[in-house]
């Protein structure tokens, strides 16, 4: 009858639909990567290497998987030899693969220095990346596939999109109370375990002084600093940065008791002018007040030598301030100049063989001058107290030091190292006085 023909019709287009969706579900291939890294001009696997591969291989036991094996060469050297290098990179990876599953199908490509998958000059261009393709990850957890060993290294792409964990989370506490904070997958594929970082806090006048650092920014503005924290991430000994889109959280401590956060605070990243120090401001999302207001936080998504500060208004750190006379025959003569409690430190510049120049001052701010030297005598001396308290030439702009204001220091201050080590115990003496 037609009422059966029909019947019969929807039943067949139902069995061929049916038939043409597992078909297509069948085709889909599901794709794995695993990325190993080498050292420059390395070829060969580590044995943390391949321990690590091995975990990886493991989830694709019983499965029929293809992999493609990509090699990659950074930059350096000349491309012919770096395309042969990449060629051995991927053998390397295919002999392990092999040892574990000779019923696996392997492809190599080896790329040199060319089709890079990371920044043009990133070191982490010396790698071989491991596709699979063909192995359903969610199956292979229904069947009850073990993948445990690799919950750190699994990955579904090489963009970090991951059904597995690729690290945890990390925070790192600094000795002085600097709490560094970095989210999972920002340095990916390099974990924050396999990352050499090198840290310095800077919170007192001393670490200023040891550090050669000079608080003022690249447009000669004069800083108070809350604090500096200085940051370097390498891998296989060259320089890394946070990747696009991550961030890493600092909370700086406030040093000083009683001290309050407030929005004037900048944040500054360092470079080099000569031999000094200087400041630029830098971008970072920032926040004010934290745990009763004991730390500053912020957050940033490069990596620089970082300075907290605020800018001290109306005057410039440039030396026109007024000068300095000292006694006759002075040598290693070091002047330090400061607004304590406050974290600023300026020093003098020689203009003549007895006559120093200081930055422009802030005299409600009441400077304080450090002096160390050799007198004529050949023995270590040192004068410090307040600038107002010196005999002061109003025509020629001028203090006058007089052989009166020094102390002498014991014997074995007699050369410029050790007489830096006086005065920084004068500096923690003075910011003690206010704490």
């Amino acid at each position: 009858s037609i009422a059966n023909i029909k019947f019969n019709m929807q039943f067949i287009f139902g069995i061929i639909l049916t038939l043409t969706i597992c078909l297509n579900l069948m085709g889909q291939k599901k794709t794995q990567s695993k990325i190993i890294f080498f050292k420059t001009g390395q070829s060969t696997l580590s044995q943390q290497d391949k321990q690590d591969l091995m975990n990886w291989l493991a989830q694709f036991e019983n499965n029929n998987v293809k992999f493609i094996v990509k090699g990659y060469c950074d930059t350096v050297g000349s491309a012919k030899i770096n395309e042969i290098l990449s060629k051995k990179r991927a053998l390397s990876v295919e002999k392990l693969i092999k040892t574990n599953n000779h019923k696996w199908t392997i492809e190599i490509m080896a790329f040199g220095e060319t089709n890079l998958p990371f920044p043009k000059n990133s070191p982490k261009n010396k790698c071989v990346i491991i596709e699979s393709v063909g192995f359903d990850a969610n199956f292979a957890k229904n069947l009850g596939i073990n993948k445990q060993n690799n919950k750190s290294d699994s990955l579904i792409d090489a963009t970090g999109s991951s059904d597995i964990v690729f690290e945890n989370d990390t925070t790192i506490y600094l000795s002085k109370g600097t709490i560094i904070e970095i989210e999972s997958g920002t340095f990916y594929p390099i974990k924050v375990k396999d990352i050499n970082f090198e840290f310095t806090e800077i919170f007192s006048l001393c670490d200023m002084l040891k550090n050669n650092i000079i608080t003022r920014d690249d447009e000669g503005n004069c800083l108070l600093s809350s604090g500096m924290v200085y940051i370097r991430a390498t891998y296989d000994g060259e320089e890394i940065q946070p990747n696009k889109g991550k961030f890493i959280r600092l909370k700086i401590p406030i040093i000083n008791s009683g001290e309050n956060t407030t929005k004037e605070m900048s944040m500054y990243g360092a470079f080099k002018e000569g031999d000094k120090t200087i400041w630029r401001k830098v971008s970072s999302v920032y926040s004010y007040a934290d745990e009763n207001n004991t730390y500053y936080l912020f957050k940033t998504d490069s990596l620089y030598n970082f300075n907290l500060d605020i800018s001290i208004a109306e005057v410039k750190c440039e030396k026109t301030g007024p000068k300095l006379k000292l006694p006759k025959k002075f040598n290693f003569v070091t002047i330090l100049q400061t607004y304590p409690p406050k974290k600023y430190l300026a020093t003098g510049i020689q203009r003549k063989k007895r006559v120093f120049q200081l930055d422009e001052l802030r005299y409600d701010y009441n400077p304080y001058i450090i002096i160390s030297g050799i007198n004529k005598d050949g023995l270590p001396v040192l004068a410090e107290g307040k600038l107002s308290r010196l005999p002061f030439r109003k025509k020629a702009n001028m203090y006058i030091v007089k052989k009166k204001h020094f102390k002498q220091l014991p014997p074995g201050y007699i050369n410029r190292d050790n007489l830096n080590m006086a005065l920084c115990g004068h500096l923690n003496k003075l910011e003690e006085s206010f704490k």
